[in-house]
């Protein structure tokens, strides 16, 4: 799964979901609110995934 403004990753049962937009500050949009959506469909189909981590990359968690 390729998103272009968040990271997914799942290792050993965590979820680890990186807001990728350090230049705004991670601020919030369409396209970003899209991804992490679908992000968390993933988080809901894969039974290894027991935790989620939500991050943010930069300076800030998310404007």
């Amino acid at each position: 799964m390729a998103f272009t403004f968040i990271k997914y990753e799942v290792s050993d049962g965590v979820a680890t979901i990186t807001l990728n937009r350090p230049e705004v500050y991670n601020a919030l949009n369409d396209e970003i609110t899209y991804e992490l959506q679908e992000a968390i469909r993933a988080v809901a189909k894969d039974q290894s995934v027991r935790v989620v981590v939500l991050t943010g990359e930069g300076k800030a968690f998310c404007s």
